[in-house]
């Protein structure tokens, strides 16, 4: 999860959002000395939280 330091330990910047925008991925694995490759598309989404007032301090 990006700029969460519970997961990301690294400090890197979060990825920008662009709309209509595409991250090419591949993630390379070796699993019980088995070696596995996952190549794909992400498309850019966007996400929004609301929060009542009343939970605010």
């Amino acid at each position: 999860m990006q700029n969460n330091r519970n997961y990301e330990s690294r400090d890197l910047p979060p990825i920008p959002y662009r709309r209509n925008s595409r991250i090419t991925v591949e993630v390379e694995l070796t699993p019980n000395g088995k070696r596995h490759t996952v190549q794909g598309v992400m498309p850019s989404r966007e996400r929004r939280t609301t929060v009542p007032n009343a939970l605010i301090r």
